[in-house]
């Protein structure tokens, strides 16, 4: 397996006679660079929310939960759904960076939501107005209809992370997983990592290779 950003997992039944296979389909680093290149860059919020769910590998739900309290002195809290771990990571530069200049934009808006839905209520911006948005990008971006749905990008830094050598335990922790079963679809060896490791095997000092 390439860099397709598609892999299929598969898990026995209890018999073993048939198998449950899920594809799981993430954006490749040059779709992904694509679909924020669609972003226009005076679109500082949609920049910093999607900035947020891929590199901390967001649901929508989560990012729209997000509030102001959240994300400070350089720290992201993240509020996991469907029996995650909650926990709180260092932010990146560019996130830091978008987060900069969208609250400077934002002014002194008492809503306590980072990002906001309707102009003149409080509420969070809506999971149904995120997918819109992923949408229209990734459309802009030229990328297939099978990579326009937001959480592709969950699943992009879920591949990414383990394509570059972070342990399964890493991923787990930084997606908010609690049981390692969910990250085992990422997992998958492909071939790009298999010389990776074939590479890293022939510079170690702890393999004999000369028999």
């Amino acid at each position: 397996m390439g860099e397709s950003g598609r892999i299929q997992d598969g898990t026995a039944t209890s018999k073993g006679a048939r198998r449950k296979r899920q594809t799981v389909k993430w954006l490749t680093k040059e779709e992904l660079r694509r679909f924020f290149r669609a972003i226009p860059r005076e679109n500082i919020r949609d920049r910093l929310l999607f900035n947020l769910m891929y590199l901390h590998g967001l649901r929508r739900s989560e990012a729209a939960r997000l509030t102001i309290k959240d994300v400070q002195d350089g720290t992201i809290h993240v509020w996991r759904l469907k029996g995650g771990e909650s926990k709180a990571y260092r932010m990146f530069p560019s996130s830091r960076r978008l987060l900069e200049q969208y609250l400077a934009i934002r002014g002194d808006d008492p809503c306590p939501y980072l990002f906001r839905g309707l102009r003149h209520k409080c509420t969070p911006l809506s999971g149904r107005a995120i997918a819109a948005l992923m949408g229209c990008y990734a459309a802009a971006a030229g990328l297939p209809p099978d990579r326009r749905n937001s959480h592709r990008l969950r699943h992009s830094i879920g591949r990414h992370m383990q394509e570059e050598g972070f342990d399964i335990s890493d991923v787990a922790d930084h997606l908010g997983h609690a049981d390692l079963k969910s990250t085992k679809v990422y997992f998958q060896i492909s071939d790009r990592r298999r010389e990776k490791n074939h590479q890293r095997m022939r510079r170690s000092h702890e393999i004999v290779r000369d028999t």
